[in-house]
């Protein structure tokens, strides 16, 4: 496919959106975001996701304030120039997710480990063509580890890896960092780092033990924090579809910085806008609710919450959708709950990966007024 093509197709649908949004998109314009998405799951997934973001709205409302006031009055452009970006922020975030996985009609594979390099090709790493193809850049895969240590050419762009449900990925990047990466989980980064910073993006969860470089600091970020880091290890947990994010750190120090930060009577902040900083030491953890906006640091037994590392999963007072969701990233298995309550059940105990989840399952079941219906890969709580 073109490049120029792509990324102009890009643009437009960008500018598509954003008109669609604010209410100020033609009949015809319609149609054509529509003919975009035709029957593609995931480009309807682009637009159901923008709709539904808190700070997208707020953003419209205020890119609308401002376009009222601007024509009596000239208020400040500044204003207007930030409400768009948060506009053109959410776009092409969503559009970075229809440019890697869908560019040269490629689809990934929700079973494979998959490298998205910064042209959009996908390369299945269980492919020997496609490993003939990454080593010759310098990029080399050893059992459960992609390695970029030897890497001079590993082309311009952010590279993705993801990692399915059932399997975790070890990436030594660049310089030296690796990054362990649990089930259903990705991590965007450079194949090469900026000579002032090192900076990845994670969805998802993973274990980091960071190489020290006291000239480029280590950035890793998440929907809603950044931590910031010289040389240390810890673990991060921020799949998009939970109530939380938890960072725990094991060695060294880290500064965690909320990117989105919610206060009582305080509207919740967008875009790039930093909330509070808290400093941990080894063996505290900062958990965030995302509803509430608030954080709390606890100080825990750190090795529980890497233990998944080594096939292990401790759980202790957590939520039953919590629990579940950990099973279904683990075994691929599909969880359905019949009551929202249900979910807010709360249980400790330990589960092994190479073990099936039979007995977990009989305890739930056990529970008074919790039924579990099973069958095949589903798992039905009532």
């Amino acid at each position: 496919m073109n490049t120029q093509h792509n990324e102009e197709e890009i643009l437009r649908v960008k500018k598509l959106i954003i008109r669609k949004i604010l209410g100020e998109a033609t009949e015809a314009e319609i149609k054509e975001l529509e003919g975009w998405a035709g029957d593609s799951t995931g480009r309807k997934m682009i637009i159901k996701r923008l709709s539904d973001k808190d700070c997208m709205e707020r953003g419209i409302a205020q890119a609308r304030h401002v376009k009222r006031t601007l024509s009596p009055a000239p208020v400040s452009m500044r204003q207007f120039v930030r409400a768009a970006a948060i506009l053109l922020l959410a776009a092409s975030t969503a559009l970075f997710l229809y440019n890697i996985a869908t560019r040269n009609n490629q689809q990934i594979n929700p079973s494979k480990i998959t490298l998205v390099t910064g042209r959009g090709d996908l390369s299945e790493l269980s492919d020997p063509s496609a490993l003939a193809k990454l080593a010759k850049k310098g990029i080399m895969v050893y059992g459960d580890t992609l390695d970029y240590t030897l890497s001079v050419n590993g082309g311009r762009g952010d590279h993705t890896l993801h990692v399915p449900r059932k399997r975790t990925f070890t990436i030594k990047l660049a310089d030296g960092t690796l990054v362990k990466l649990n089930s259903e989980s990705s991590l965007t980064y450079p194949a090469r780092f900026a000579n002032n910073q090192r900076e990845v993006m994670l969805n998802g969860e993973a274990f980091f033990q960071v190489s020290k470089d006291v000239s480029r600091p280590f950035l890793a970020s998440t929907t809603f924090q950044h931590i910031k880091v010289l040389g240390t290890t810890f673990n991060i947990k921020a799949y998009s579809y939970e109530t939380k994010v938890v960072t725990t750190l094991v060695e060294g120090e880290v500064e965690v910085r909320e990117s989105v930060k919610r206060k009582s009577g305080e509207k919740e902040r967008c875009g790039n806008e930093e909330g509070q900083a808290v400093q941990l030491v080894p063996g505290l953890q900062y958990v965030y609710e995302k509803k509430s906006g608030t954080g709390e640091v606890k100080e825990v037994d750190v090795n529980k919450f890497i233990s998944w590392k080594e096939g292990v999963y401790y759980f202790e007072s957590e939520r039953l959708e919590d629990i579940m969701n950990n099973l279904s990233r683990w075994y691929g298995v599909n969880v359905m709950f019949r009551s929202d309550n249900l979910k807010e059940l709360v249980l400790s105990g330990r589960l092994r990966r190479d073990e099936t989840p039979d007995n977990l399952i009989k305890t739930i079941d056990n529970l008074e007024s919790v039924e579990i219906i099973k069958s095949d890969n589903l798992i039905i709580i009532r």
